[in-house]
């Protein structure tokens, strides 16, 4: 939506451009207040205090735990945190657009346009920035997806705190390390292993949930990125987790996501492994044959003929 130029002849762009100038020059007096928690003014009800109080607490933790470094999600969640205490509305507003200057993607990707939150903030902030920051707030084109960690999105950014529906249109291009990124691919990660930890007595309904869930995000990230989030935007540790998630998908999927982790393969962003091995369950799930021999099963899995071994190879340029 674009924006409209006030009376006085200064824009409401270039109003939030000094603004976030103003913001940028004091995040050392941001740092040295989080471990500030407002006191139970009258008005404001025992549940909302309590919640409030809980956002801020565990945000000043993670923020602890990363010795002192305030990202994206904990200008929002100290923001969520005041706005239930009935803080300062400038300091809200301030707390929001510094969210928003961190990382600007990550910002959308914590909206819940369902959020008590969010809808108080339609009367802090003004109505065209409230438009500029957030698009259309409405519950019937976005819905949040929440995971089995019960997590609001106004206590972090994970799995279940991603956007659904309409993929964001944006020009493939190089991306850089994401430290916020590399977070939620971790937690994605630790919560694919979580339900695969006993083999001999698998939970398999839990299983299914978990991975439903976890590709929802990597669908919702695919969407918002348009790559492959491997080595240069997660680090080496995190490049395998998207394509865990697909390995772990049905076959439909592991098939539309097949010429994405190719590509991966050629830019370096995942490893020629995980990619065989890929290739070698869908073949085995669609012929019962596999081409690298990677699908361990009880009958064993027999590799497929020699011209249809080489025919693949030559396909994906592999050995």
């Amino acid at each position: 939506m674009p924006f409209k130029k006030k009376q006085f002849g200064m824009s409401l762009s270039t109003r939030l451009i000094l603004l976030l100038i103003v913001i940028s020059c004091s995040s050392e007096t941001m740092s040295q207040q989080t471990a500030y928690y407002p006191p139970h003014k009258a008005s404001v009800s025992k549940a909302d205090f309590e919640h409030g109080t809980k956002v801020l607490k565990n945000t000043y933790s993670r923020i602890k735990r990363r010795n002192g470094r305030i990202q994206c999600i904990d200008y929002w969640n100290i923001a969520v945190g005041y706005t239930y205490l009935q803080e300062n509305k400038d300091t809200i507003r301030g707390l929001i657009l510094r969210s928003y200057q961190k990382n600007p993607e990550l910002f959308l990707m914590a909206l819940n346009p369902e959020s008590n939150a969010i809808n108080l903030w339609r009367d802090i902030l003004p109505k065209e920035e409230f438009s500029s920051l957030f698009g259309s707030v409405d519950a019937e084109n976005y819905r949040l997806y929440h995971g089995a960690e019960q997590k609001t999105a106004e206590e972090g950014i994970s799995q279940n705190a991603l956007i659904q529906g309409q993929p964001k249109t944006v020009q493939k291009k190089k991306y850089q390390y994401d430290e916020e990124l590399k977070q939620l691919m971790k937690k994605i990660d630790a919560a694919d292993q979580a339900v695969r930890g006993d083999w001999d007595n698998p939970d398999l309904e839990q299983m299914r949930i978990v991975d439903e869930r976890n590709l929802k995000t990597i669908d919702s990230l695919y969407n918002i990125y348009q790559t492959y989030i491997g080595k240069t935007m997660v680090g080496d540790d995190y490049e395998h987790v998207m394509w865990l998630v697909i390995q772990h998908a049905d076959l439909a999927t592991m098939e539309r996501y097949l010429p994405v982790l190719h590509t991966a393969i050629q830019e370096d962003e995942l490893s020629v492994g995980a990619f065989k091995m890929t290739l070698d369950r869908i073949y085995a799930i669609k012929f019962n044959y596999q081409i690298y021999g990677s699908q361990y099963a009880v009958p064993a899995i027999p590799i497929a003929p020699d011209h249809i071994v080489k025919e693949v190879k030559q396909k994906y340029q592999l050995d």
